[in-house]
């Protein structure tokens, strides 16, 4: 790798971390956390750990022009003003107890639900090895069988939404422990129904940063018990990692592991966007969709009703999957990789180079707004709008997940359950009307 190279990576990040911090008064921002997050993975990438393939120069150009153009956005719009969080006087004023039961009892189906679809993934399991569940587990073909859109379109979003709504509501003190237990009880569940970790990945995601937005507004105390709480996602991912690698054929053990799912799998995208330069040609490979493909995830949605109104409508997750659903082989522990191309496919999908200008800058403004409401507002909703958008902007190093019709779902539930339906909009003081 060139010293050029690590001369621009650290000389942006550092000067974009510096500006943030000096105009938003904290350093935790959402600008910071993002350079930090895809500035190590960029880091680790020239590294080769895992002996896969090095991004061209080309590649990382551009790598370095999203993070640029998100920072300049972010830095425009953020702000330094801010109010401190006061104490909740009584929990129970700021929850609707019927509308709140109404949501529990919701929840507590999902449960059922989940319960009896984990003891078919049970009996699935005691037949075939993980990799071959988990081949067909997202399929109709595999345990969600023709039920399957339900879970894309209703379960999954659902149960987003409790984790971001309870997670926000525990930390303001607004929303009882319980039904943030009963959160995170859901996705373990679902995470054994589809042999997968991101859920809880996610869950853990906001908790942590939900604590660093935190700290910003008002004082807190990490205690023990809260810690060995946070401990249990993580003991559950290495736990289904090690069951997931545990059949599989040259298994090494950790050293293994911590090469395919943290190398391979925050890395390996930068090499496949590399591949998606060279082989994906506009004109050629695919048209610009101009705006589809960062929407995809919406237009998924409407896509019952938008086949009937116009005949031979395709959309555009469609010629996108036709590309990054491919194995591929990206040289070292990286085999067979696919999916995962970074959000800066979707970028370039839409409008060539000028959407990663544009779309970086965008999303870095609107993240720095959500930001700002959340340090003047104090309300539940901006809050987990925004850990979800953090989320968002950090796993754009693997992919865009807005293509995905979860993330629209649940930032539409989030505003909708939590603003509308659960929590009273009460104010504490002047800063929070």
């Amino acid at each position: 790798m060139p010293d050029h190279f690590y001369y621009i990576l650290f000389g942006l990040t550092s000067v974009f971390i510096f500006l943030s911090w000096l105009k938003s008064g904290s350093f935790f921002n959402p600008v910071t956390i993002f350079n930090l997050w895809w500035g190590f993975f960029l880091f680790v990438s020239s590294l080769e750990l895992a002996g896969l393939r090095l991004p061209s120069m080309r590649a990382y150009y551009l790598l370095f022009l999203a993070v640029t153009m998100f920072s300049l956005g972010g830095i425009t719009f953020i702000s330094g003003k801010k109010y401190p969080l006061k104490p909740v006087p009584d929990i129970n004023k700021f929850i609707k107890p019927y509308k709140l039961t109404v949501f529990l009892y919701f929840q507590i189906l999902m449960t059922i639900f989940l319960l009896i679809y984990s003891q078919k993934a049970v009996s699935m399991l005691a037949s075939m090895d993980p990799g071959q569940y988990r081949a067909i587990a997202l399929d109709e073909s595999g345990i969600m069988g023709d039920n399957r859109k339900y879970f894309f379109y209703i379960v999954l979003p659902s149960l987003y939404i409790n984790a971001f709504v309870s997670i926000c509501g525990v930390l303001y003190g607004r929303i009882k422990k319980r039904y943030l237990l009963l959160a995170l009880f859901n996705l373990l569940l679902y995470s054994i129904v589809t042999i997968g970790r991101v859920p809880v990945f996610i869950a853990m995601m906001g908790f942590s940063f939900g604590v660093i937005y935190l700290a910003q507004i008002r004082k807190i105390k990490i205690r023990l018990i809260y810690v060995l709480i946070a401990l249990i996602p993580v003991i559950f991912m290495v736990s289904m990692s090690v069951f997931r690698k545990s059949h599989a054929s040259g298994s090494k053990g950790i050293l293994d592991i911590f090469l395919s799912y943290f190398v391979w799998y925050f890395t390996g995208p930068f090499t496949a966007f590399d591949y998606f330069l060279d082989f994906c040609k506009e004109g050629i490979g695919y048209q610009y969709s101009y705006a589809r493909a960062i929407f995809a995830g919406l237009e998924d949605f409407f896509d019952p009703i938008t086949r009937r109104v116009f005949s031979g409508y395709q959309p555009i997750n469609e010629s996108i999957h036709g590309f990054v659903s491919n194995f591929r082989s990206l040289g070292g522990t990286a085999t067979h990789h696919n999916s995962h191309y970074t959000m800066l496919t979707e970028f370039m999908w839409d409008a060539g180079i000028y959407g990663i200008i544009i779309y970086s800058y965008l999303f870095g403004a609107i993240l720095s707004k959500v930001y700002n409401s959340f340090r003047t507002k104090h309300s539940i909703s901006n809050f987990a709008i925004l850990l979800l958008l953090t989320y968002l902007s950090l796993m754009g190093i693997m992919r865009w997940e807005l293509r995905y019709i979860w993330s629209w779902a649940t930032l539409a539930g989030i505003f909708l359950f939590s603003q509308k339906f659960i929590v009273k909009k009460i104010a504490l003081d002047p800063a929070n009307e």
